[in-house]
């Protein structure tokens, strides 16, 4: 099979032949736009291929380290395309190798929507090739799974160049998407820069439930569109579904900069956006969505955190010189919709089409995607601590009744974040 880099090098060559050499007799006379249509449909096929490609063979971890004697209790998912859990006490604990690893045993565990896209085989590929790329096991060698994208707990072990923490330390953490195994564990191994001392004004119930929201929406609002405390004072914002885990975050956040901030929800989740800073709110059950926004002035920031229908019309409720950022990707569903082919026929088009508005109207779209981030977790440390943020908590659950805890989160329409509680277990236990 053919190499991505000879694909290209065909793709490129070819075009460039048959558009540009008179000599050949072929020449043929492209519209500009059409070409440019063209060429970044084959190289987007090419990127398809190259990066989203799936390898049959396995791999060992060079990141994580299990004791061959010690055990401890997890929920594994032991198969993908399924919505159940399954608990083991015989998952074998992870150990401290590496310089900057920081082993925390688990307190509390919060629930993300991203758990339940992993544990589906959604969009299996690209995790497949992020754990590659950070030597992690994949294609079927990281099962069984270990779920979980954050959590509160206490650091149980560290590596010889960990300076920030120390054994005893309370700290919550969050995980990359593709970071394995995750937290639904007794303990869980990270590195450094994942990790961030507990807020003290909160104990680990409330703390699991802040990590994962917190990095991506400030990669969102702080990474793509530049907020930050010093300059969001006075700026229109708008962040789509308020009452959910990213919405109730992102409105404390963005008031704790001085922002203003409107929000979308239905009418019994008014009270909830409303105490917690929204200053104007949009209930998406009455009347039309883009007549709302068309009432209402024009935005600097607008943040997507559910459905990629809601960018369009989004993007004209935009100042000129605003920023729309979603965490939603379009790309990924176009090609589960459409197949590989016609997928990235349509992704070109999309593309092409924000390219062209974008310019056009003096405005930015973006995607933006979760890191782990230490020092943003740090700051809104702070921010708890000063009683700017206040965790929200719709439900807790026990750590043997995670399945419920999933299924309750799958239903939708939860008032900020569903936590799963670890037992009670004495010090040297697994």
């Amino acid at each position: 099979m053919l190499s991505s880099k000879v694909l290209l090098g065909i793709c490129t060559a070819s075009i460039v032949t048959l558009c540009f050499c008179p000599e050949s007799g072929l020449e043929i006379r492209v519209p500009k736009n059409v070409l440019k249509f063209v060429v970044g449909s084959a190289l987007l096929y090419v990127a398809y291929r190259a990066f989203f490609s799936t390898s049959t063979t396995t791999t060992k971890s060079k990141f994580i380290y299990f004791s061959s004697r010690e055990k401890m209790r997890a929920q594994v998912a032991k198969e993908y395309k399924t919505d159940k859990m399954e608990m083991t006490s015989e998952h074998p604990c992870p150990k401290v190798v590496h310089p900057n690893d920081v082993l925390v045993r688990v307190r509390a565990a919060s629930i993300n929507p991203i758990d339940q896209r992993i544990i589906a085989g959604h969009a299996r590929p690209i995790f497949d090739k992020m754990r590659q790329q950070k030597q992690l096991p994949y294609g079927g060698a990281e099962l069984p799974l270990v779920l979980g994208r954050d959590c509160s707990g206490v650091v149980e072990d560290i590596g010889r160049n960990v300076e920030k923490f120390r054994i005893g330390d309370e700290v919550f953490v969050g995980i990359g998407a593709e970071d394995s195994p995750g937290t639904f564990a007794l303990k869980v191994l990270v590195k450094d820069y994942m990790v961030a001392k507990k807020p003290v004004a909160i104990d680990h119930t409330e703390a699991a439930s802040i990590p994962y929201v917190c990095t991506t929406t400030w990669g969102a609002l702080v990474g793509r569109c530049g907020l930050g405390p010093i300059n969001t004072n006075g700026k229109r914002v708008l962040i789509i579904a308020g009452t959910g885990g990213i919405g109730t975050f992102a409105i404390q956040l963005i008031k704790a900069w001085g922002g203003h901030v409107t929000t979308t929800c239905c009418k019994d989740g008014i009270d909830l956006v409303e105490r917690l800073g929204a200053d104007d709110v949009i209930d998406y059950t009455k009347g039309n969505f883009e007549d709302a926004l068309t009432e209402r002035p024009k935005f600097d920031v607008i943040f997507v955190t559910l459905g990629a229908e809601f960018i369009k019309p989004c993007q004209s409720a935009l100042k000129r010189g605003g920023k729309l950022v979603t965490i939603v990707v379009p790309f990924i569903g176009n090609f589960n919709k459409y197949g590989m082919m016609l997928g990235m026929v349509v992704n070109a088009a999309l593309k092409l089409r924000w390219m062209v508005e974008d310019f056009l109207y003096d405005r930015k779209t973006m995607i933006s995607f979760n890191q782990p981030n230490g020092g943003a977790l740090e700051e809104v440390r702070k921010l708890i601590d000063d009683g700017m943020i206040h965790p929200v908590i719709h439900k807790t659950f026990a750590f043997e009744a995670a399945n419920e805890a999933m299924e309750f989160v799958k239903r939708g329409h939860a008032r900020g974040k569903t936590v799963i509680v670890m037992p009670n277990h004495d010090k040297n236990e697994g």
